[in-house]
């Protein structure tokens, strides 16, 4: 049914389609579920790491104040995915630490983009090196609700505990 005069009917569709959308806050479970469904490399039946890694990368650079939702790869970013790394990822294992396919292939994850330089450049032409990488993207961005969810201790807890069971990492 149609509350309104079908006089105004163009009026009032476009008020309701310029309203703000709002986003549905997000939850550790929601995060959990995007963890589920990460599209990771496997080989062998084993997940690869480069993701789950980068992420508890992103959050440790969070929780101490050097990234917000907006991530550079530079080097503090890079050493830092090489020491959770080191960390977490068992060895001996099949991969080799990169953070490149990680930086880019989380584009293709829901909650994550890249800010290309150029508009007629897709993240899937971007050859995997930093430096390729660096003179192509501006930076990379998380959805801003995930940088408030994880400035809180608990809830940052719960999410790497999630990673590294589910990936079974340390």
């Amino acid at each position: 049914g149609w509350l309104f005069s079908k006089k105004r009917e163009i009026a009032i569709r476009r008020f309701f389609q310029n309203l703000p959308k709002q986003e549905p806050e997000l939850t550790v479970e929601t995060v959990c579920k995007w963890i589920d469904e990460l599209r990771t490399f496997r080989g062998k039946g084993i997940s690869s790491p480069h993701k789950p890694v980068y992420l508890l990368t992103i959050i440790k650079l969070i929780s101490t104040g050097v990234i917000d939702n907006k991530i550079y790869l530079n080097d503090i970013l890079i050493d830092t995915f090489k020491e959770v790394w080191n960390e977490v990822v068992p060895t001996p294992n099949s991969f080799t630490i990169d953070i490149c396919n990680p930086y880019i292939h989380m584009a293709s994850e829901p909650f994550y983009k890249l800010k290309m330089k150029r508009n007629d450049i897709s993240y899937l032409e971007v050859k995997k090196s930093i430096g390729a990488i660096q003179d192509a993207c501006e930076y990379a961005e998380i959805d801003s609700r995930f940088v408030e969810l994880v400035n809180s201790r608990q809830n940052r807890m719960d999410i790497c505990n999630y990673i590294c069971n589910y990936y079974k990492l340390h």
